[in-house]
């Protein structure tokens, strides 16, 4: 059953739904906890994205302009090219839940991108797999992101020397060796988003988040999101 904070956004359609036009949702650590849990099981088709992946690849639908419908980013998720549901989400309910999931990460992450100041930390979850196999979590994380930039045109106008760095420094993470070092990694690619955040916001918004949330939202990533989303579901249950 959809839990209490996703209530009331149901968005089960035969098309691919409008992310954007779903208007604020909250997305709380135990939202987080469900959606790891849920894209480490077996049903999902082979090569869907684990969790650090996922953040990966949302942050960089958010930051760099690719600009494309949830029909053609959304089935990346669980590696597929078309609009074709697979079996763990073909049921309204489930799959409902799925895309309030998702849009809810999405948001959380565009909301600490877009604060004044800007915030990023990116969640490196310590259990990272990829293709079946644990790895570093920045290196799943740096797949995503750059799963997503490979589905992007960019004209070359757009990447100035910072942010050539940035990209740069988010692509060496992916060759990391194992080393115990993600503390280092997470600064290095928080660093580096801020960058590119900076460069698309002086073309235009950054990605999914409705303006009337960007404008009175506040959400944080990193060590601080377990606890101010916790803290503010407890607020509205009150």
């Amino acid at each position: 059953m959809a839990r209490a904070s996703l209530k009331g956004v149901l968005v089960h359609a035969p098309r691919p739904p409008d992310i954007a036009a779903m208007g604020p949702i909250s997305f709380t650590a135990k939202d987080c906890a469900d959606l790891t849990q849920w894209l480490a099981d077996p049903s999902w088709p082979r090569g869907t994205m684990g969790i650090s992946t996922l953040e990966g690849y949302l942050t960089a639908l958010i930051a760099w302009p690719i600009n494309l419908p949830s029909g053609a980013w959304l089935p990346r998720i669980w590696n597929d090219k078309g609009w074709r549901i697979p079996p763990v989400i073909d049921d309204a309910l489930s799959f409902d839940r799925f895309v309030c999931l998702i849009a809810g990460y999405m948001q959380s992450l565009d909301l600490a991108i877009s604060s004044d100041p800007p915030i990023f930390t990116p969640n490196l979850f310590p259990a990272s797999s990829m293709a079946g196999r644990r790895v570093a979590p920045e290196v799943a994380w740096s797949a995503g992101f750059g799963a997503a930039m490979e589905m992007g045109a960019l004209g070359g106008q757009w990447i100035s020397p910072a942010v050539r760095a940035a990209i740069d420094m988010i692509a060496r993470q992916f060759s990391r060796p194992p080393s115990g070092l993600s503390a280092q990694a997470g600064r290095e690619l928080g660093q580096s988003i801020l960058v590119l955040a900076a460069a698309r916001t002086s073309r235009g918004p950054l990605g999914c988040l409705p303006l009337r949330a960007r404008r009175t939202s506040t959400v944080l990533t990193g060590s601080a999101l377990q606890s101010n989303l916790r803290d503010g579901l407890l607020r509205r249950r009150s």
